[in-house]
């Protein structure tokens, strides 16, 4: 899988990830403060996604 591809996967991981506990931590869930926490916390996540994946992927790849 191209890095392309992990960077796009980590990203939409990262967005459920952390979106949910944005919207149930935010004092207001009506305002914009959900979307911008679940947007830093997913920018926090993705690399910590990214790496997974690579290394993942590499691990299982066949010989």
């Amino acid at each position: 899988m191209p890095s392309t591809h992990h960077v796009l996967v980590s990203f939409v991981l990262a967005l459920v990830v952390a979106f949910p506990p944005a919207f149930v931590l935010s004092p207001d869930p009506t305002g914009a403060t959900p979307f911008i926490a679940g947007i830093v916390a997913a920018g926090l996540f993705s690399p910590l996604w990214y790496f997974y994946l690579k290394q993942t992927v590499s691990d299982s790849a066949p010989l």
